[in-house]
């Protein structure tokens, strides 16, 4: 195993005589050519966008603060030479430098947060300009456990859905709701909402399990115009919608693989597209909301991958347009290759100020795993949003900030690890496109990331935008003492594995070794565990399934695989959870490859709407032709593979039918696999399943290399099918 190298990276300020020129404005600065997604996106006007940020007036200093990090804003017209945040417990004399506070042009205010507090203990924070102090406040930060006032125990044989709660507790007295044990909420043919928060105060949803729910406008959990709202310790599975994947052209789009809700679509209309099908929706007017010690897994359907197009589909959170002061902490968001997540947390209004988390936000400590997209989005307004301690995994990036329309955004202390959807595609763990179109100059705080197996940070080329980026470790190898540190969280016990990987398999039905994990106390007293696991992880079991760990003692979990249950694919990637009753758990993920696995060489039965062509060739050059006898919509396939690793995209030339040849992009694997021939202008997936609406007749396809690249091929396809050729 590689020791992980400490890379330090100092990317300054953009210098303040530039901005001074060339400050953010309605419009782009003269000779700027915009791009088309710039021109698709134009902002609104300035007023508007100080309208959406909320900034505060001039002399007035904000103090947000939330369990372990308080959110400033401090309003001042001129822009300072120099500006300093700094705190202090009350009581105590000598005051604490926080990351310096950042200027914004367009909304006249220093935003900038304090991080690293204790619960519950009251602090006072100062700023200061151009070295002399100009406001001070004092403030507490929020403490774990809420005095209860009354308690309702919901009765699934007796509520009538949604369940409807209105009701006004106060920080001194909330309002508890929870459920018989052994019971659930909804159940399995359950597609209408099932709680919906509204116009309520300080109510505590506690010791739930949540199934079903429907899709987008019927979730399980709704809360809007509501504060102080917190999910604790609740399950949600067995939620969404499920459809047909949609490949067709329709007017105003494609369906580029995403699933089809067929119970809206309408004939001679465009398909409902299935999206936003989250377990719990946070929007307008919800403020100091708290999902925390969660299970969210299994829903109903699954996130198409980005080998057809940009994913849609379920997520744990969404994220859409809250007030202020929300926070996601120490929750357990697990999918599955097959029930990826589009985002695990989903933000709504992604280049909108107000949009996304909105302001003075926390995620920390959380566990989000097979996405198909993003692990998180902080996209929107991003204002004092911060995100740390969490462990990010298995997703094509980890933590999107583009979009960031009002900042700072702070993302530190994270481990990325194993990144990749769920067909081998890997962005940037960080997302920054977008990061600086010219009506904005946001700013982050990227500091003491682990990028384990994953790629680093780095803004798009072109782009100026205000990075604090440094102390950050980078390494190709996972390492186990970090896996199993990640998600940081109070629990007095650890594991030895955050990750079991380099499982084996083989159709002969070897079965593979088993592996042990200790659980080991670091406590006083005992520990009573479950081990969860979604589902479909039933190609492995942990035994024993549940027990205590005794204090200042360990426990060994065996982890046995299961071979016949391992048929259908080459990857199989899973996740367990050691979990507490308090709902805290330690999370490992299981990754284990079925060696010998090949998808078929004819996947589909010939005939029909499928034809095959015989090639061969082992320098990725080949033409074919296929007889159409029917009329209609195909999509072209090769079976190729590459020596290089998973998803390489060789630069290639396609022609249809004799047509002027084109840049195509097919990703190709190590192993045989079928991949779409995509022509287009972009090296890079371009969103659009392409297809070709064919007569009857010979249809020609050619497929020449570019200089210097070579690939084996070993099959080619016309299909109306395209799922049947997924590269699984």
């Amino acid at each position: 195993m590689k020791k992980c190298c400490m890379l330090s990276l100092t990317w300054t300020v953009l210098a303040a005589s530039l901005w001074a020129a060339e400050k953010p404005h309605d419009n782009p600065p003269p000779g700027m050519k915009l791009t088309d997604w710039q021109v698709s996106h134009m902002p609104p006007p300035l007023e508007k966008r100080r309208e959406q940020v909320k900034p505060v007036a001039e002399g007035v200093f904000r103090t947000r603060p939330t369990f372990n990090a308080c959110g400033t804003a401090f309003g001042l017209s001129t822009e300072p030479k120099s500006a300093a945040l700094e705190y202090r417990r009350v009581g105590d004399s000598a005051w604490t430098a926080a990351p310096s506070p950042v200027w914004f042009y367009e909304t006249k205010d220093l935003r900038g947060s304090i991080l690293r507090l204790e619960e519950d203990t009251a602090y006072e924070a100062r700023v200061s300009v151009d070295g002399q102090v100009r406001a001070t406040s004092a403030f507490r930060t929020w403490k774990s456990e809420v005095p209860v006032a009354k308690t309702i125990e919901l009765d699934p044989a007796i509520v009538t859905y949604p369940i409807r709660i209105q009701e006004k507790g106060s920080p001194e007295g909330w309002i508890r709701y929870t459920v018989k044990k052994g019971l659930n909420l909804g159940g399995k043919s359950h597609m209408k909402g099932i709680i919906v928060v509204s116009g309520a105060e300080y109510v505590l949803l506690d010791d739930m399990v949540v199934e079903g729910g429907g899709g987008y406008g019927n979730v399980p959990v709704l809360i809007e115009n509501a504060k102080g709202v917190r999910i604790r310790n609740c399950e949600f599975f067995g939620w969404g919608r499920v459809g047909p994947a949609n490949f067709e052209q329709f007017e105003g789009g494609f369906g580029g693989g995403k699933f089809t809700d067929l119970s809206v679509s309408k004939p001679g209309k465009p398909p409902r597209l299935i999206n936003y099908d989250c377990a719990m929706h946070v929007t307008r007017g919800a403020s100091e909301v708290v999902i925390e010690r969660c299970y969210a897994h299994d829903p109903r359907g699954r996130a198409n991958s980005w080998f057809y197009s940009h994913p849609a589909g379920p997520e744990a959170v969404l994220m859409d347009f809250p007030d202020h002061s929300c926070v996601i902490r120490h929750c357990d968001f697990v999918g599955s290759d097959n029930h990826r997540w589009n985002d695990a947390v989903e933000g709504a209004g992604n280049f909108i100020a107000d949009g996304g988390f909105n302001q003075d936000a926390d995620v920390y400590g959380n566990f989000m795993i097979y996405c198909n997209d993003d692990n998180i989005e902080l996209d929107g307004g991003q204002q004092n949003v911060r995100c740390f301690d969490n462990r990010f995994e298995a997703a094509l990036c980890g933590v999107s900030i583009q979009g960031c329309c009002a900042s700072p955004v702070y993302v530190f202390e994270n481990l990325f690890s194993g990144m990749g959807e769920e067909f081998g595609y890997v962005g940037g763990s960080i997302k920054t496109s977008t990061f600086n179109p010219w009506w904005y100059h946001p700013y982050a705080y990227v500091q003491r990331n682990f990028f384990q197996e994953a790629r680093d940070f780095s803004p798009n080329p072109g782009h100026e935008p205000r990075l604090d980026v440094k102390d950050n470790r980078f390494g190709e190898h996972p390492a186990q003492d970090v896996l199993a540190k990640y998600p940081v969280r109070p629990l007095d016990f650890v594991l030895d594995k955050g990750r079991i990987d380099g499982v084996v398999a083989t159709v002969e039905g070897a079965v593979p070794a088993a592996v042990t994990v200790v659980a080991k106390s670091t406590g006083s007293a005992d520990m009573p565990f479950t081990v969860r696991q979604n589902f479909d992880a039933n190609w492995f079991k942990v035994e024993p399934a549940k027990g205590t760990i005794p204090a200042g003692g360990a426990v060994t979990l065996t982890v046995s695989f299961i071979a016949d249950k391992m048929a259908d694919r080459r990857d199989w990637r899973s996740a367990f959870l050691v979990r507490t009753p308090c709902g805290l758990s330690r999370c490992v993920s299981v990754v284990a490859t079925r060696t010998d696995f090949e998808l078929p060489v004819k996947p589909v039965p010939p005939g029909g709407k499928t034809l095959y062509a015989d090639v061969s060739s082992d320098t990725g050059a080949f033409e074919c032709t296929f007889d159409v006898k029917t009329a209609g919509r195909y999509w072209f396939f090769m079976r190729a593979q590459t020596e290089k690793g998973g998803a390489y995209t060789p630069k290639s030339m396609v022609s249809i039918d004799g047509s002027e040849p084109e840049r195509m992009c097919n990703p190709l694997w190590g192993h045989p696999t079928w991949t779409m021939i995509r022509p287009g202008k972009k090296e890079k997936l371009s969103g659009v399943t392409k297809h070709f609406d064919l007569l009857p007749g010979q249809h020609t396809l050619r497929v020449t290399p570019n200089k210097g690249v070579r690939f084996v091929v070993s099959g080619a396809a016309l299909t109306d099918a395209p799922e049947a050729f997924e590269p699984r």
